[in-house]
């Protein structure tokens, strides 16, 4: 277990923008948990709904978006 927050941190570190696709309702203990790393790193992090059929292009090719941006 200790490996996993161990990775979770390498990956915060090593990217510019983490994004995670994370349906409403379920519980992702990794992905919170990189996302957590990456915010106190102050990397932006984007919280994709992981429930609508192909919300990552909606996300990337819409004015508004679909997910939770959050910045520092």
């Amino acid at each position: 277990m200790k490996n996993f927050f161990v990775r979770n941190k390498i990956i915060a570190q090593a990217s510019d923008i983490v994004v995670g696709f994370i349906p409403k309702g379920v519980e992702a203990n990794g992905t919170n948990n990189t996302l957590e790393y990456a915010q106190k790193f102050g990397k932006k992090t984007l919280i994709i709904d992981a429930r609508p059929k192909h919300s990552i292009l909606f996300e990337l090719f819409s004015d508004k978006g679909s997910g939770t941006l959050i910045r520092k």
